[in-house]
């Protein structure tokens, strides 16, 4: 990386849009693969998983059994009112 001295520029916003412009010349795999190792959102993220797993077991459970519990419901409102 290249670094521009302020001190012998005049302008320093110059050098300052230089050295930045260089930063970002960098190789940028170090930085993707640093990002890509860090596990500070896995416990949500597992959370989430079990959530989801949870909706789809009810979702399947109530289209199979949907119309039994329905019958029972009614019959028991049926017994009921009479």
């Amino acid at each position: 990386m290249q670094r521009v001295e302020i001190s012998r520029m005049p302008n320093r916003e110059a050098s300052v849009l230089i050295y930045r412009a260089n930063m970002k010349l960098q190789n940028p795999l170090p930085r993707i693969l640093d990002v890509l190792a860090r596990d500070e959102g896995q416990g949500m993220v597992e959370y989430a998983l079990i959530l989801v797993l949870i909706a789809v077991v009810v979702i399947v459970v109530l289209i199979i059994l949907g119309n039994q519990v329905q019958n029972v419901f009614c019959n028991i409102s049926g017994g009921l009112g009479q």
